[in-house]
């Protein structure tokens, strides 16, 4: 009987901690839950490449929720991606320095986080175009999101509210 009511308070705790620490990541309202949502892909942002070697930063804090894979692709010329940067919220970055080369409707530099959903504040890319003859390139980020839903407390009904309905 001991050992169950040590457990139940072990598990109380547990989940407790585990709830505040969950709300203090999402940073929602107070009183209100937050449920994540259907991840489904989502076009970040459009960017020109030029022949200079220019970094591109893509902020990413406006979509609420979080990312499982991010992917880059080039719709018009050869864009060619010599570092990757991602920020994340209240972790190390992640950096990649392993060379791509996107061609038009065909390869894809894909940043996958595994199983794991996590909240990006930038994408930092150190892009050019591909050779001397290639004046631009267009490059175009993707995500796939996991929204956060947020669901807002039910209303509170006063007391005089519930005089007058008892009494009709």
């Amino acid at each position: 009987m001991r050992a169950l009511a040590k457990l139940a308070a072990v598990a109380a705790t547990f989940f407790t901690v585990h709830a505040g620490a969950v709300s203090a990541q999402t940073e929602s309202p107070p009183g209100t839950a937050t449920r994540t949502g259907t991840p489904e892909w989502i076009k970040i942002d459009t960017r020109n490449v030029t022949p200079q070697l220019l970094r591109q930063t893509f902020d990413l804090s406006s979509p609420r929720g979080r990312f499982r894979e991010l992917c880059a692709v080039s719709d018009q010329g050869t864009v060619e991606i010599a570092r990757t940067v991602i920020k994340f919220a209240g972790a190390d970055p992640m950096i990649d320095s392993s060379l791509s080369t996107l061609k038009p409707r065909g390869t894809t530099h894909m940043v996958r986080f595994g199983d794991a959903e996590r909240t990006v504040e930038t994408l930092t890319l150190i892009t050019t175009t591909g050779g001397r003859r290639h004046h631009f390139g267009r490059l175009i980020l993707s995500g796939l999101h996991v929204p956060d839903i947020i669901i807002p407390p039910r209303p509170k009904r006063t007391a005089s509210e519930l005089v007058h309905s008892a009494a009709r």
